[in-house]
């Protein structure tokens, strides 16, 4: 007998029905935006047992257009025969439509998705890539949110600065108002008093002016105190504003941290016109046919090629 060493290994073709398809997944909509496509191939055999019902029962192949042949290897042999019908134009086209509608009913892909922050988990993300990316994206809009409201904030805190320069200015002219009136009121006193021992006035016209002159320093001394209590709630209004800010900046911070966990799945199904069946043919797939000697009887092997 021969060793198992002396196997013998040629490759058989054999008749085999082959569909290829393309399958698209699309989910669109304000936030997310995710297209993915699945190459599909398939293969059914005479033994499956009916080629319209068969598809959940084929044999799922790796292939693509550019992996088929029209010539047989040297030195290799065919093996069966396919069923007549399997050659008929009006019986490839019933077969492509029923993995067409195999493919409709029977493709699903369930994705991660993050709504709010428009993204999902690609098909090659680790999730832990996945949560950096959701980080970053957290970050970037959170920082966004809190720029509009520091530009808003600061628009406001320059309206206020810009009336509290105008009441800056409006005091220093009301204290050199004052030191006027109150230069005025000092020389209309030593006016009155050099009169009323000279008598060249009367004292109810010296009394009546000095307390004119009174009456208007004191209302330039009321003008600058107003100006100042102005300046001071203008001050306070910058300071209410300032921490708002602040505020409403760490609870934007706290939300989008949270908002980290709000994760959903997502099952898409293909519409109709996302399944194309690309090529339904009779083809013939390569196995090696191994036979050899176990040191009892002879024995074969088929492997897929």
């Amino acid at each position: 007998a021969r060793a198992a060493s002396d196997a013998e290994a040629r490759l058989v073709y054999e008749p085999a029905l082959l569909a290829m398809a393309k399958v698209s997944f699309m989910k669109r909509n304000q936030k997310v935006n995710f297209s993915e496509s699945w190459e599909k191939a398939a293969v059914l055999y005479p033994e499956s047992g009916g080629v319209v019902s068969g598809w959940e029962d084929a044999q799922p192949v790796k292939l693509t257009v550019e992996d088929l042949s029209d010539r047989a290897e040297p030195g290799s042999f065919f093996n069966g025969a396919p069923p007549s019908d399997w050659t008929k134009a009006t019986k490839l086209k019933s077969v492509k439509k029923s993995y067409s509608d195999y493919l409709y009913y029977n493709s699903r892909l369930t994705i991660t998705v993050h709504e709010k922050l428009g993204l999902f988990q690609k098909p090659d993300e680790s999730e832990r890539q996945f949560k950096i990316r959701l980080q970053q994206a957290a970050r970037e809009m959170r920082d966004a949110e809190v720029d509009k409201l520091e530009v808003k904030a600061e628009t406001a805190i320059e309206r206020i600065q810009d009336r509290i320069r105008k009441e800056e200015r409006e005091m220093v002219e009301d204290k050199a108002d004052l030191d006027a009136r109150r230069m005025e009121e000092m020389t209309g006193i030593g006016e009155s008093v050099l009169g009323y021992f000279t008598g060249r006035r009367r004292s109810t016209t010296m009394f009546s002016r000095a307390m004119t002159k009174r009456r208007m320093t004191t209302k330039a001394r009321l003008d600058i105190e107003e100006s100042e209590e102005q300046i001071a709630d203008y001050q306070e209004d910058i300071a209410d504003l300032e921490a708002e800010l602040a505020e409403q900046t760490e609870i934007l911070t706290t939300e989008y941290a949270d908002l980290l966990d709000d994760l959903s799945s997502d099952e898409i199904k293909p519409r109709r016109v996302d399944v194309d069946v690309q090529l339904v043919a009779l083809a013939w797939k390569p196995s090696w046919l191994i036979r050899f000697d176990d040191g009892l009887r002879q024995r074969s092997v088929s492997v897929d090629a």
